[in-house]
């Protein structure tokens, strides 16, 4: 079996084995944690910065018309781990009904790591020692970032939201466990709607950022993530 190193961080994984069983010590993934592992004390959340006001409902009714008809993004990302290391890549999401998502982003700067997420499973991928972990989509924050349609009074729950000039932000979880991870959606609304990055926030507060190029993100083109990428 494994021993402890590190794995993908959007999408980060550290797992560590002990007498044949496996625990989770840290689970970061893109937006992906697994939901399954919770602080004792319940998840901390970063203070919103001092914004000016909760998202209006205009404007909230604007993003939720805007995530759902958002289907495919390809972009370059820029991802922040929780211990500020800085990684390039470049991500592929296809958002549909649950077993048909897809999701592949492959690391730059000789970081051997790929995330492949189909058939309602996420796969790590050591592209260096070949080897692939597989761990259940239904138990990772991942499920709310590809889940289309996305129904905001069932399948989700807004637990907070701030405004200020034309950026937004709204904060997400599972609304059967609140406690298990949440995702952190950034939006500019100037002459519409525009995703510019997200935030996954495991069980013990631990932050993971990634960040769109906006030069780079080409929106809602089939073509753009072929079956063949996965």
């Amino acid at each position: 079996m494994m021993h402890c190193r590190n794995i993908s961080r959007l999408f980060f994984i550290r797992a560590c084995f002990w007498n044949q069983l496996c625990h989770f010590s840290q689970m970061l993934l893109i937006m992906i944690s697994i939901a399954s592992l919770k602080a004792e004390e319940g998840i901390v959340t970063p203070e919103i910065p001092a914004l000016i006001q909760k998202v209006i409902p205009d404007d909230l009714v604007k993003i939720k018309e805007f995530w759902n008809g958002l289907v495919i993004i390809k972009a370059s990302i820029i991802q922040t781990n929780p211990d500020g290391m800085r990684l390039t890549g470049m991500l592929w999401l296809k958002k549909a009904k649950s077993g048909d998502e897809r999701l592949r982003l492959d690391y730059q700067d000789d970081y051997k790591q790929r995330l492949i997420i189909k058939n309602n499973e996420l796969f790590i991928m050591d592209l260096e020692e070949k080897s692939t972990a597989p761990y259940p989509l239904s138990l990772t924050p991942a499920q709310l970032l590809l889940k289309r349609p996305l129904n905001f009074d069932h399948d989700v729950k807004i637990i907070d939201s701030a405004q200020q000039g034309d950026d937004a932000q709204i904060v997400l979880v599972h609304p059967s466990d609140e406690n298990a991870g949440r995702l952190v959606l950034f939006f500019n609304l100037k002459g519409g709607v525009r995703l510019l990055r997200w935030k996954v926030i495991d069980a013990h507060g631990n932050i993971t950022e990634v960040e769109l190029n906006q030069k780079t993100i080409q929106l809602n083109d089939p073509t753009l993530v072929p079956d063949s990428l996965f």
